[in-house]
C-alpha cells in the first residue's frame, strides 16, 4: 500500500541481542480451519492459526477474534526486549501477505498495515517479502516488536482492497504461525506453582506426553485426573475409586494405561472412556508404554 509506514517505531531496538536464536523450529501443529492453537516454549509463545478473513478496503475490520486460553499473557526475563518471527501463506493467490493483520486485544496493538477507523497501536509490520501474494509459506525472520503483555484475545483482519476490485475473491484463508519471543502464558516458565490446590488426595503417579501438553495423574483410593493444557488446569478423567498405583502415556498423549494395585489394568484413548484392558487381579506396581497409538505400542507391567 502506498501510504503504509516505511520505518519501524523509534522505541523498538534496531539490533537483536546476541542471545536471540538463529535457528527456529519448522514444525507447527496442524489445526482445523477457523481456529487457533498455541504452544508454550521456554523462550517464546507460538500462536498457530487457520483463518478465513473477508476483504475490507481501508478499514481495520476485526471480525475473526479468538479468546486466548488464559486470562493474561505474562512477560518473561528471557530477553531484554520482545521479538517475533512468523511464517504463513494464503490459500488463494491474490492477496499481498502484508495486507494480513494480527491484532492483540484489549491491549489494542497489531502487526501489519492499518488504515482508517481504528485507533490502534501499530507495533510492527511485515518485511518487504510479504508485499506479494504467496501460496507457499514465507518466513519473516526474527524482527523486533514492542508488544505489551496482558492481551487475552487474538484477532485477524485483511486489508486487501476487495471493494475496489483489486482482489477477485471476497475472502482468503491464511494458515501459519507467529512466535512471540520473550512472552509466556505463565507468570514464569521456570517457577513451580500449585495447580491442584482444590484437590486433597494422595497422589501415586503422574506422566506427560513428550510436549508436556497432555498430563495424567492417579491418586491412591482416588480417581484419574488429566490435563490438556500443559497442567494449567486438571479435570476428572475417570471417576472410579481404586488403589491406583501407576500410569503411563504415549509420546503424543493420545493413549494411556493405568494399573491398580491388587486389581486390573485400564486403558484410555483420548476422546473415549476408560476400559479394562487386562482383567487379571494382580499387585501391579508400575507401568510403561513404548511406541505410539498410530504405529503400534507395547505395554510393560
Amino acid at each position: 500500500p502506498t501510504n503504509s509506514p516505511t520505518e519501524l517505531p523509534t522505541d523498538v531496538p534496531n539490533e537483536l541481542p546476541t542471545d536471540v536464536p538463529t535457528e527456529l523450529p519448522t514444525v507447527s501443529p496442524t489445526i482445523q480451519e477457523g481456529s487457533t492453537s498455541y504452544i508454550q516454549f521456554d523462550d517464546r509463545l507460538r500462536i498457530s492459526f487457520n483463518v478465513n478473513v473477508t476483504y475490507y478496503a481501508y478499514v481495520n475490520a476485526v471480525i475473526n477474534c479468538f479468546d486466548f486460553p488464559y486470562t493474561t499473557v505474562y512477560d518473561t526475563s528471557v530477553y531484554e526486549s520482545t521479538y517475533f518471527q512468523s511464517s504463513f501463506y494464503e490459500s488463494l493467490d491474490d492477496t499481498p501477505l502484508s495486507d494480513f493483520e494480527i491484532y492483540f486485544l484489549p491491549t489494542s496493538e497489531y502487526i501489519g498495515y492499518g488504515y482508517g477507523e481504528y485507533a490502534l497501536n501499530q507495533i510492527s509490520f511485515w518485511p518487504s517479502s510479504y508485499d506479494e501474494p504467496s501460496t507457499e509459506s514465507l518466513d519473516s525472520g526474527i524482527l523486533p516488536i514492542n508488544i505489551s503483555t496482558g492481551f487475552s484475545k487474538v484477532c485477524f483482519a485483511n486489508n486487501c482492497q476487495g471493494l475496489e476490485g483489486e482482489c477477485p475473491h471476497p475472502f482468503n484463508q491464511f494458515i501459519g504461525y507467529i512466535d512471540l519471543f520473550g512472552l509466556s502464558i505463565y507468570e514464569s516458565v521456570y517457577d513451580w506453582s500449585v495447580i491442584t490446590s482444590s484437590v486433597e488426595t494422595t497422589w501415586r503417579d503422574i506422566c506427560t506426553s513428550s510436549s508436556g501438553q497432555y498430563v495424567y495423574a492417579v491418586a491412591l483410593f482416588g480417581y484419574i485426573y488429566s490435563s490438556e493444557d500443559y497442567s494449567y488446569t486438571f479435570s476428572l478423567s475417570y471417576e472410579s475409586v481404586q488403589q491406583w498405583r501407576a500410569i503411563a502415556t504415549t509420546s503424543e498423549g493420545d493413549y494411556a494405561v493405568a494399573a491398580v494395585y491388587d486389581g486390573n489394568v485400564y486403558s484410555y484413548i483420548r476422546g473415549y472412556e476408560w476400559y479394562i484392558v487386562i482383567e487379571i487381579s494382580n499387585k501391579w506396581t508400575d507401568v510403561s508404554i513404548s511406541g505410539s497409538l498410530t504405529d503400534g505400542f507395547i505395554i510393560y507391567l
